[in-house]
């Protein structure tokens, strides 16, 4: 999974959370999150717990889809994709 970066860290802004923090709301490694935040492929598990965070549906916005080269699952039911 890659998410699209500049969502992600105006998430973190808006929310006022550091990197550290969000990496520990995730429960994830530090360097995933660096991952995440810099729009770089993540493994499985971190992708798990993003998506979990996020749920499903605020998820797929923060997942970076032309990047990944998959078509997102739940286009057909949310238009703003």
């Amino acid at each position: 999974m890659i998410a699209n970066k500049e969502k992600l860290r105006s998430f973190l802004k808006a929310k006022k959370l550091s990197e550290k923090d969000f990496a520990a709301l995730l429960n994830i490694e530090q360097n995933e999150a660096d991952k995440l935040l810099n729009g770089e492929s993540v493994g499985k598990e971190t992708a798990h717990n993003f998506i979990y965070f996020f749920k499903a549906e605020l998820a797929q916005h923060y997942i970076d889809w032309q990047a990944t080269g998959v078509k997102n699952p739940l286009a057909e039911n949310n238009e703003n994709n």
